[in-house]
């Protein structure tokens, strides 16, 4: 990413990585042993079915280091809701941040995904209530948004247990 680097082009570059991911994963279930069809499909669509307490203490551990990381780094995040000039003004780099911020967006993206796969309607909706819940500081959307995310995992998880039973759909 360059210094003259602007949402759109991250976002274009964005699409094209997940489109090559989304290829080298064809790839491998196609050419992956028949067993793990199954699993790799219930991944890809997000579903936390047959997450365990170990599952639980590894994302704990990923979620901990990164949020810390992330708060450490909240007055940058917040400078990022200005234009690049202003930030610039105020005397921080805004190529330095960016970069360290999308770090950790990744992280934390990486994490999640990790345990529950693409679950990503929840990554999409939850920052948004949380928004119009609070004001638009970060230190109060992020809380409010990992505490939405989880309410609505858990919802979606409990819907597709008990309104299709006995079929377990994944929540993605």
């Amino acid at each position: 990413i360059g210094k003259s680097s602007s949402t759109n082009k991250l976002i274009i570059i964005g699409i094209g990585i997940s489109a090559i991911c989304k290829a080298i994963t064809n790839i491998l279930i196609v050419n992956g042993p028949v067993v793990f069809i199954k699993e790799a499909t219930t991944w890809i669509t997000g579903s936390i079915y047959g997450a365990n307490w170990t599952h639980a203490a590894i994302i704990i551990v990923i979620f901990s280091i990164f949020t810390i990381l992330t708060v450490i780094f909240i007055k940058d995040l917040n400078l990022h809701q200005l234009e690049d000039d202003v930030i610039t003004v105020l005397g921080n780099s805004v190529h330095k941040s960016r970069i360290i911020l999308l770090g950790l967006s990744a992280a934390l993206a990486a994490g999640a995904v990790t345990i529950g796969g693409g679950i990503s309607f929840v990554g999409l909706i939850a920052p948004h209530i949380a928004r119009k819940l609070v004001d638009s500081k970060f230190e109060n959307i992020i809380p409010l948004s990992i505490f939405i995310g989880g309410i609505i995992t858990l919802l979606a998880d409990f819907a597709s247990k008990w309104l299709f039973y006995p079929q377990d759909l994944p929540i993605g």
